[in-house]
């Protein structure tokens, strides 16, 4: 085994030539940056002897050279009670790190403050800057003390001893009193925050630019079909989005529109307002959103009730509002109407528009409004009363309706057009006569002269997509993405939207048609486009026609690079391991832009919510494990390959580096396993499947060896025995000894309930004597403190495969189980955050909704607490922590001290038969406790 942590950067290294240093700067700033010190103290507050909390510091190297002999003296008052938590690495100039620092008092006393002395040695004769910082922490007896002792000090003694003592289980039960420092601090408020995507999922809802570079998004349907009342301002520099206004009163809407004016002030109008289907009823108000103050105050004036109509800016105040669906009152028949209006926002009633010529503002719904280079407004096709797609083209002019003297070769609705930079209208999509989706293109010579229009069919062998997005990302050149694949009426059950895209280049009357370099990360339908300066912005949308899942995350194309590029997650399959140093790193699954498995790493950094490029992994992979085997060294273990075979091959990110090497192979090759870093700096590989499918039984363990003498040094051995079952869907969980607790992940229908420890002191396997009340998989397992682990929630099975609400206590002294009361909602894949005090919050998951047929199925928002200190043994309650999207399987970690949730699936459910569906999600969620 290995004696000790691997030396940073040693399995892979490179010898390079220094860089030339020019004028020698030896500069850098130290911010410590954790809670509530002061005046630039930290403050670790107080903990039993005998036990660690962690607080950080941010190191920016701002000088000329690399800091590569910094040093942390501890040597003054108190300063045995503190620590570095991980090795000092090499800082490269303009690089920040974030270092952890340890707080582990050795002595009973109310004030063991430190002052830390933060220096590097000069450089070629250059002195460096030198920092001081306060360090404030206080310590208490733990009264459980003899207890607990032989636990914290990594023995199996005092563990033995409490399990042979021969005392009677429930007395041993007792009251739980948790680890003081277990998790991040609570105080019973908080939120979740969307990280570089819209706040809340949404389809079907209205977006435009604002002057400043971000994008004001508002209303649409939520998940579970809700109507939203929010408003976000979503800054397309940072990635950030910002809930900066509602509706009045709260009360949503949906299929609505938001028109830019020449001014910069965006203006929502009409839209359906809440209720069911046939209940809901659309409104004509008229609201201006203010983008310098952000507040969004109502029109003098607004227009008769509709939704899915059109807005176009016509001058300075005025806009040209048309056409659409309205429905008199609940439960009345929906209505198509024309009712052209032009809205004053100087405080005039609007003026209705008139027609030139008969039919010219006949009622039609699914169109679409181009602007042109001459001030006329052009509307082409959209479907009738009878549903009939229309061919019938018209256009405003002069405060008229007129009716064009052309037609388009192919009747349409639900199509999209857009303006070329030469005056002409591009128009894909759509459906046309008997519901049938189109293939087609169509260009629309529409400058000059009404009577000299024309139009052609450029192509027809598109591929079929209802309400594509368009985006012209050069004048002659158009993104087409997304869409639906087929109508959005009828019962046929959930279809998937389209990810993928094509580029048309629009030559004389033909289009040339190419493909990106990758697709969409995402299916969107009834999503926004919007262009800013070279780059389109596709934001939300739904992932399945019929509004199942909507969307929060966000991407952009831009035409120089021909592809499409997002801030968000690698998607299904991928690994997470949080860095010592601040950073997350992401690393293999499935691409989400091309649908493949990927060698691709991410590192996302919390401190300024950014997402950059790492080394790619030697080989794709996917349901793997990333283990932090010390400061910036990381093994990869086991995975699928492309051609879906079980991997045994490993291999080491050394990220300091930035150098990738093979490991050794695993004994048997394995995915959706388990991998725990042990305190000799092993790792122990658990369960998982076999390249058959199959769940493994067997155990191996990891040594990285002493790489520092030997590059090829690392071994993996078979650990002694077997577990009591084959495993996967199971959770590892490390305990206060040093064990490991090995729980679930069998199939609950054989019947079979036995969990496994791992003891590292015998290097062996052995059941839990007694036995865990279900056999649970895709649950949570929590060390909440003094050797118990919260088990709860998973899959179980009675006469089905269902949700369970099951929770006990998994007591390793004891090696027992104890019961607690049920689960406010059965959870099967909830994410689960460990709070000070043994608290811990479970969010998500999925449940069957028998209740529903419609919807057998459902990813949960909502959140429940478990309270240690609650009844006997701890207890659940609802709370108002939702997730900002629908998540089950998701995954929870901490990185410095910030949970955060990602990863996941949203269950689409089912409708009158139709298969299933479920969406995953590649975007993440931040539990602040400060945000409300």
């Amino acid at each position: 085994m290995a004696a000790a942590l691997l030396a940073a950067g040693a399995l892979c290294r490179c010898d390079c030539d220094p860089d030339n240093l020019g004028e020698i700067r030896c500069e850098y700033t130290v911010e410590p940056h954790d809670q509530g010190g002061g005046g630039g103290a930290v403050d670790f507050g107080t903990i039993a002897v005998g036990e660690r909390r962690t607080r950080t510091v941010t190191i920016h190297n701002t000088g000329s050279v690399p800091l590569a002999a910094l040093e942390f003296d501890f040597s003054g008052l108190n300063g045995e009670h503190y620590g570095l938590g991980a090795s000092m690495p090499t800082i490269n100039v303009g690089d920040q790190i974030s270092l952890p620092v340890l707080f582990a008092p050795q002595m009973v006393a109310s004030e063991l403050n430190h002052t830390v002395v933060v220096s590097h040695e000069p450089v070629q004769s250059v002195p460096c800057s030198a920092y001081t910082i306060s360090l404030r922490g206080g310590s208490f007896a733990r009264p459980d003390a003899g207890y607990d002792a032989g636990l914290d000090a990594g023995l199996d003694a005092g563990a033995d001893a409490a399990r042979d003592s021969g005392r009677d289980a429930a007395e041993d039960a007792g009251p739980f009193v948790p680890f003081a420092d277990s998790g991040v601090p609570f105080d019973g408020s908080g939120a979740f925050v969307a990280v570089l995507a819209l706040q809340d999922p949404r389809s079907h809802f209205a977006a435009a630019p604002v002057g400043d570079g971000g994008i004001v998004v508002g209303g649409g349907y939520g998940p579970n079909g809700g109507v939203l009342d929010s408003l976000e301002r979503f800054d397309v520099a940072s990635g950030r989005s910002e809930i900066v206004s509602r509706f009045a009163g709260q009360q949503g809407r949906a299929q609505l529109t938001a028109t830019r004016l020449s001014d910069g002030r965006v203006v929502f109008v009409g839209g359906i307002l809440p209720g069911a289907d046939a209940l809901a009823v659309p409104t004509g108000e008229a609201l201006i959103f203010q983008p310098a103050s952000s507040t969004l105050l109502p029109a003098a004036y607004g227009v008769s009730p509709r939704f899915g109509h059109t807005a176009v800016a016509i001058g300075d105040v005025d806009l040209l509002v048309a056409f659409g669906e309205t429905r008199s009152g609940p439960g009345q028949p929906l209505q198509v109407i024309g009712d052209p209006v032009v809205l004053h926002l100087d405080a005039r009633a609007p003026t209705p528009v008139t027609e030139a010529e008969q039919g010219a503002a006949a009622s039609r719904a699914e169109t679409t409004a181009t602007p042109l280079a001459d001030g006329r407004v052009l509307y082409v096709g959209g479907r009738d009363s009878s549903g009939t797609p229309l061919g019938s083209v018209v256009y405003f002019e002069a405060g008229q309706m007129h009716a064009a003297p052309l037609a388009l070769a192919e009747p349409r609705y639900g199509h999209s057009a857009v303006l070329l930079g030469d005056g002409r209208v591009l128009v894909v999509g759509g459906i046309g006569a008997a519901e049938r989706p189109l293939t087609t293109a169509e260009v629309l010579t529409v400058v000059g002269d009404p009577a000299t229009w024309s139009a052609v069919t450029a192509r027809d062998d598109l591929a079929p997509r209802l309400h594509p997005l368009l985006g012209a990302v050069d004048p002659q050149a158009v993104l087409v993405a997304g869409g639906g694949p087929a109508s959005e009426r009828g019962d046929a059950g959930p279809q998937r939207s389209r990810d993928d895209a094509v580029l048309l280049f629009a030559l004389g009357n033909q289009l040339v048609m190419t493909a990106p370099g990758n697709g969409l990360a995402v299916p969107r339908h009834r999503a926004e486009l919007v262009l800013q300066a070279e780059r389109a912005i596709i934001l939300g949308g739904s992932a399945t026609t019929l509004r199942r899942s909507p969307l929060p995350s966000v991407e952009s194309f831009t035409l120089s690079s021909g592809r499409f590029e997002d801030n968000n997650l690698l998607g299904p399959g991928a690994a997470a391991q949080p860095l010592t140093d601040g950073r997350l790193l992401l690393c293999g699954g499935i691409d989400p832009h091309t649908g493949t498995v990927t060698q691709r790493s991410r590192f996302y950094v919390p401190a300024n919510e950014s997402l950059s490029e790492g080394p790619p992994l030697l080989v794709a992979r996917r349901d793997h494990s990333a283990t932090l085997i010390d400061f910036g060294v990381v093994l990869i273990a086991g995975g699928v390959d492309r051609n879906g075979a079980a991997l045994a091959a490993t291999e080491i990110l050394d990220l300091n580096g930035g150098l990738v090497c093979a490991g050794h192979a695993l004994q048997t090759a394995r995915s959706r396993h388990s991998a725990t870093l042990l305190g000799d700096g092993t790792v122990l590989i658990c369960g998982g499947d076999n390249p058959g499918g199959d769940a493994v039984e067997s155990c191996e363990i990891y040594d990285p060896g002493d790489q520092t003498a030997l590059p090829d040094d690392d071994t993996v051995a078979l650990v002694l025995g077997f577990m009591s079952a084959p495993r996967s869907g199971h959770q590892a969980t490390l305990l206060d000894d040093g064990r490991v607790l090995l729980s679930g992940g069998l199939d609950p229908a054989r019947g079979v309930r036995r969990d496994d420890i791992y003891d590292p002191q015998l290097a062996a396997l052995r059941p839990v004597s007694a036995a865990p009340a279900i056999a649970r998989r895709h649950h949570v397992a929590v060390l909440v403190g003094q050797g118990r682990v919260l088990l709860a929630g998973g899959e179980d099975y009675n006469g089905a495969y269902i949700a369970s609400d099951s929770a006990e206590l998994y007591d390793a002294a004891l090696d027992r189980y104890l019961p607690l009361p049920p689960l406010v909602t059965p959870r099967i894949g909830p994410a689960a955050i460990l709070f000070q005090g043994g608290v811990v919050l479970l969010s998500g998951g999925v449940r069957p909704t028998s209740d529903n047929q419609a919807r057998p199925t459902q990813a949960l928002t909502a959140s429940e607490l478990f309270d240690p200190l609650a009844g006997e043994q701890g207890g659940f309650s609802a709370v108002d922590f939702p997730l900002r999207a629908p998540r089950g399987m998701a995954i929870a970690l901490q990185v410095l001290d910030q949970p955060l949730v990602l990863f996941g699936e949203s269950r689409d459910g089912r409708i009158a038969g139709g298969a299933e569906q479920s969406t995953t999600l590649v975007t993440m969620e931040r539990f602040d406790p400060e945000a409300r």
